[in-house]
């Protein structure tokens, strides 16, 4: 770089004031249409600006190019056209192809919990999978298992929950969303705490709402139950409830929760 050479144009430039000015008339800039509204002497020299534009940006005032339909047209049919061939689908992992899962008992979303997600949590006793073995809530999982073996009033009771049961716990799985496969269903030990688990907590709701004289003078127990029964996450399917119902002789009452 020539420090003196671009000193002295630094120079000129800021004493352009000394300059001579020429005699020369500045040129006017404008369009067509918008002649009319300059008043011009005769010595004006006026320059048609769309004259020196390039083909597609004339008669374009906010300097986009001009839609071509035609050639838009074609780009978009070609991509639509080759769409399906670009996706690889699995016929085996298609919605239309597989089951309709009767999903009926929906975790709350991540971003509604994060806001306070005590609230979305069971107090004293949970039912289903969702909250089933939080610390907090093992003195009550002891209370439910006292409460289901005294609703079994013999055997042949038993028996007939166990082998009803099992027909319908395909639909008891398909009624949670996102349950944890490696801790309810990977196998047959997993499986039998899920159905384990649901009849447990079928049986102590069903106790409960029958207001049992176990928990007529808990005034404070009951309260805090109706609570976690109401919360969303914390349902077990009517199906589930409905079967025991018929089987076991418990009078259900309707409470004012």
């Amino acid at each position: 770089m020539n420090v003196q050479n671009l000193g002295s144009k630094v120079y000129k430039k800021l004493n352009m004031s000394e300059v001579e000015e020429e005699q020369t008339p500045l040129p006017i800039y404008c369009r067509n249409d918008d002649k009319d509204q300059f008043p011009m002497e005769n010595n004006d020299v006026v320059i048609n600006v769309e004259d020196n534009l390039p083909i597609d940006h004339r008669n374009d005032h906010k300097g986009h190019l001009p839609i071509d339909k035609d050639s838009v047209a074609i780009k978009v049919r070609d991509n639509l056209k080759n769409l399906e061939w670009s996706v690889p689908v699995d016929e085996s992992q298609s919605s239309l192809s597989m089951p309709f899962k009767r999903t009926s008992i929906y975790k709350i979303p991540k971003f509604m919990k994060d806001i306070e997600p005590k609230e979305y949590e069971p107090h004293i006793v949970s039912f289903g999978p969702y909250h089933h073995g939080n610390k907090h809530l093992y003195q009550m999982e002891q209370e439910k298992q006292k409460v289901a073996a005294l609703s079994f009033a013999n055997a042949a009771t038993f028996e007939l929950i166990l082998s009803e049961v099992l027909k319908i716990l395909e639909d008891l799985y398909e009624a949670y969303d996102d349950l944890d496969h490696e801790k309810w269903r990977k196998d047959d030990d997993a499986q039998a705490k899920f159905m384990q688990m649901m009849i447990i907590d079928a049986c102590f709701l069903l106790v409960f709402f029958s207001e049992h004289e176990r928990y007529k003078s808990q005034i404070t127990l009951k309260s805090e139950i109706k609570r976690d029964i109401l919360l969303l996450e914390n349902q077990l399917p009517f199906k589930l409830l409905r079967l025991l119902y018929s089987i076991l002789s418990i009078k259900v009452r309707v409470l004012n929760l």
